[in-house]
């Protein structure tokens, strides 16, 4: 479900990619893998869970 989710924002992201400052595609890209780390440590607490 993680995996989808991250594919449909990435898939977003790079849709707007062409209309963002360099700034703000900075701060996309920054968020995007913010939100790998974040979806990592959310499989990590299932997996410990199992």
């Amino acid at each position: 479900m993680l995996d989808i989710l991250r594919e449909v924002l990435e898939r977003q992201a790079l849709r707007r990619l062409d209309s963002l400052t360099p700034a703000q595609a900075e701060d996309l890209g920054q968020a995007l893998i913010d939100l790998e780390l974040r979806f990592a440590e959310i499989r990590a607490l299932f997996d410990e869970r199992t």
